[in-house]
């Protein structure tokens, strides 16, 4: 059954809202970093990200034969995806300082079987 609108956008913004690098206010400096942006196709960050799906980089491991320790507990990945994005640091002002690459790693259970 394929993902609606709605499941697909409740997904992201609940990736969104756990992002522990984004909306991070900094002790130093009157910094803060901003929502991910995941197009880095595009060529120019914008504020708030904006883009298309073909911007979004990402490597896909289908034969992925390994285990992930979750709560202390091994839980065997059949897949595994990583996704790159960047945060924004802006001043106190909202400008943006400079972007921060960073990297999502999300691993599919299962038997991989169908």
């Amino acid at each position: 059954m394929p993902m609606t609108a709605a499941m697909a956008q409740h997904l992201g913004n609940l990736i969104q809202d756990l992002n522990p690098y984004a909306e991070l206010t900094s002790n130093t400096k009157d910094r803060k970093t901003g929502e991910m942006d995941i197009y880095f196709g595009n060529p120019t960050p914008s504020h708030p990200p904006s883009g298309t799906m073909e911007q979004i980089q990402i490597e896909v491991d289908g034969r992925y034969a390994g285990e992930w320790n979750f709560k202390g507990h091994p839980q065997k990945v059949n897949k595994a995806i990583r996704i790159k994005y960047r945060v924004p640091v802006t001043n106190s002002a909202g400008v943006v300082l400079y972007w921060v690459d960073e990297y999502m790693l999300i691993g599919y259970e299962g038997a991989n079987c169908g």
